[in-house]
């Protein structure tokens, strides 16, 4: 990898669609990352990365995949590009015996890591499988605030009419 050929050409470049500072909350390397069923028609081709980001502008959390690839032009090495220029490559550690390990602990040690997020359209992306050229949008860091501690979500307790809260 190197350099920006593998982010994207000045002349690819588009506005940014969506811009918002936010920190990585829990990740989760999976077929269906956190138990999220897709759409029916919607093939799944393996596990895939998929990042919970607490944003300061939404309500609720933005949700991100990153299915690997050693694909040039792909989402995942778009992303993964970002993360080097931005410098947060640093702070993660990949390590493990096998590819699952790896993405497993690549994933964890994201944990409370802060970014200005951009996301962007870009044409030339390469579909990672059934291969040709296809539109895609991919979210990506453009601007590393560093590692914090992740603040504890209140939890939300339900109980039924007459009885005790303990």
């Amino acid at each position: 990898m190197s350099g920006s050929n593998i982010a994207f050409k000045p002349e690819e470049a588009r506005d940014s669609i969506k811009e918002y500072t936010g920190q990585i909350i829990a990740t989760d390397y999976s077929e269906e990352p956190f138990d999220m069923k897709g759409a029916a028609e919607i093939k799944r081709h393996g596990k895939v990365l998929c990042l919970k980001i607490k944003a300061d502008v939404y309500e609720k959390e933005q949700f991100e995949w990153y299915p690997p690839s050693k694909v040039k032009k792909t989402k995942w090495l778009y992303f993964i590009e970002a993360l080097i220029q931005v410098g947060a490559m640093k702070d993660i550690n990949p390590a493990g015996a096998t590819d699952e390990e790896r993405m497993k602990n690549f994933g964890q040690s994201m944990l409370g890591m802060k970014f200005k997020w951009e996301e962007r359209e870009c044409e030339s992306l390469v579909k990672v499988t059934g291969g040709g050229q296809k539109k895609f949008n991919v979210l990506l860091p453009v601007e590393y605030l560093g590692k914090l501690p992740i603040e504890a979500q209140p939890q939300v307790r339900q109980t039924t009419v007459g009885e005790e809260l303990r």
